[in-house]
């Protein structure tokens, strides 16, 4: 991947996880964490601020939440520029620990934004992630599998109207 490749696709990565926290800040009745990867400050700040660190590894998945309701878990959240998300485009970590969330009984998917002509959000169940033989899910298999997140006025994605 080339370098503006990579700056395009973090750029809408980036965005995407903004449209996630601004979807529910207002909402005292639910709370959207967004966690980092995991890295080791080296040395003191410079007099901008601004340290070393070297990274400790993955994070796993990219967001956990709770509600008022009970309800909680962890989400991954894929955002890409098209009509299909490749199906291996989750790492290790976050496939354990979306696994591990299944197994203890709390909710786990992955939050995908394909963004084409317009934005469109589909909440998948984690379970139903890897299913098919096809190496990729286009819109017509997220529809399937998953469930098209409604948006709010300033378009940000409902995905707690998604779950069960």
């Amino acid at each position: 991947m080339s370098s503006f490749s990579s700056f395009v696709a973090q750029s809408i990565g980036h965005f995407a996880e903004k449209q996630v926290l601004l979807a529910y800040k207002s909402d005292p009745n639910f709370f959207v964490f967004k966690r980092y990867e995991p890295y080791k400050r080296i040395g003191k700040p410079d007099s901008k601020g601004v340290f070393r660190a070297i990274n400790q590894g993955k994070s796993g998945c990219d967001f956990s939440f709770f509600t008022q309701s009970g309800k909680s878990g962890l989400f991954e959240l894929k955002s890409r520029k098209g009509t299909r998300i490749s199906k291996s485009s989750l790492d290790e970590a976050q496939r354990r620990d979306l696994t591990l969330m299944e197994e203890m009984g709390f909710f786990s998917f992955v939050l995908v934004n394909l963004r084409d002509k317009e934005s469109l959000w589909f909440v998948v169940p984690w379970s139903l992630w890897d299913m098919g033989q096809k190496k990729s899910h286009n819109l017509k298999d997220l529809q399937t599998i998953g469930k098209q997140c409604p948006l709010n006025k300033r378009g940000h994605p409902l995905f707690f109207d998604c779950l069960p």
